[in-house]
């Protein structure tokens, strides 16, 4: 499938049946994703649950295999000319529109510089071992157990589904929260210097956006973590209640694999937001536009959790 003019969703169809077997791919003695009988496989869920529970975090290290992790580097580097360039100010919410009687110091008067380049899916080859990763049913099942999500379906929207996100020196992801419940990536590259991911896990509820904390947060770094990258790690996180930034690479270059799952069969992108984003459209996304589908900017302010956590346990870690 040509996935650069298809103007439709991917679909779940047996044209999208991975080639690469999953051994080659990831360490299934040491993360038995074949085995979900297994009583290591409840084990290795059950961790990383209660990581993801404790944390906000949930880090499986060394999930794809280093030799793999090596071809992916060489697919990235070889699609240089094919990598779109964003740059844009943003608060750590993604609002555009913000209330100027809002007091200067409030976080959604915090705009910062964003700059990094993505290589989107609809120029990722269906034969690239990112793709081929990316559609293994086994991974999919992992990610949905960890995340209590069931049923789980692969993301249907043809720039996003996969996309890597690539930071050169001088490029940076500013503070924010996630617009959706959860973000699932794999490291792929890490810079020479620079380019760490920091967060604070918990720093808002479903029904408190704790604006005092975040203000902290954004004015003195009260209670940031720092996570090491390692290539090959697979990281599942909570970015709808964790803020979280990368700051600028210094040198070299930072490459994560971004992988996205839904909670309902064919879901997609709003056309708006691809635009902002890529400054340019799908096939897809240009059609429902070029239809009057509305759209509208996604926003942080409002993202909720994949699933149900009492406020009483989030709020006593935060």
């Amino acid at each position: 499938m040509d996935r650069t003019t298809a103007p439709a969703p991917l679909g779940q169809g047996e044209n999208h049946v991975p080639v690469a077997s999953l051994n080659s791919l990831v360490d299934v003695e040491r993360y038995p994703l074949d085995r979900p009988e297994s009583a290591s496989y409840r084990e290795l869920v059950a961790s990383a649950r209660a990581h993801l529970d404790q944390d906000g975090l949930a880090v499986v290290p060394g999930f794809v295999r280093a030799d793999v992790v090596a071809q992916m580097t060489a697919e990235i580097d070889a699609l240089a000319d094919r990598r779109d360039y964003s740059r844009n100010l943003r608060n750590p919410y993604f609002v555009e529109e913000v209330d100027p009687t809002l007091p200067e110091d409030h976080p959604l008067r915090f705009f910062q510089a964003q700059s990094n380049h993505w290589l989107c899916m609809d120029r990722i080859p269906d034969e690239s071992l990112m793709y081929q990763l990316y559609r293994r049913r086994e991974i999919l099942d992992f990610i949905g157990q960890v995340l209590q999500l069931d049923p789980i379906y692969f993301y249907e929207d043809p720039m996003v589904a996969i996309i890597v996100n690539i930071q050169l020196p001088g490029e940076t992801l500013p503070w924010h929260f996630d617009g959706s419940p959860y973000a699932t990536s794999i490291v792929i590259r890490e810079p020479e210097r620079g380019g760490v991911f920091e967060y604070v896990p918990f720093l808002r509820t479903e029904t408190d956006q704790r604006f005092d904390a975040v203000k902290r947060v954004l004015t003195t770094g009260e209670g940031v973590l720092r996570l090491p990258g390692r290539p090959g790690d697979l990281q599942i996180f909570e970015g709808w209640c964790s803020m979280h930034r990368v700051t600028p690479v210094e040198i070299g270059e930072r490459h994560c694999l971004i992988l996205a799952y839904g909670d309902e069969p064919g879901q997609t992108s709003d056309w708006v937001s691809r635009e902002k984003n890529f400054g340019r459209l799908h096939p897809y996304h240009q059609m429902l536009k070029d239809s009057g589908e509305p759209g509208a900017l996604g926003s942080a302010l409002t993202s909720k959790p994949a699933h149900q956590r009492s406020e009483e346990s989030h709020a006593s870690r935060s």
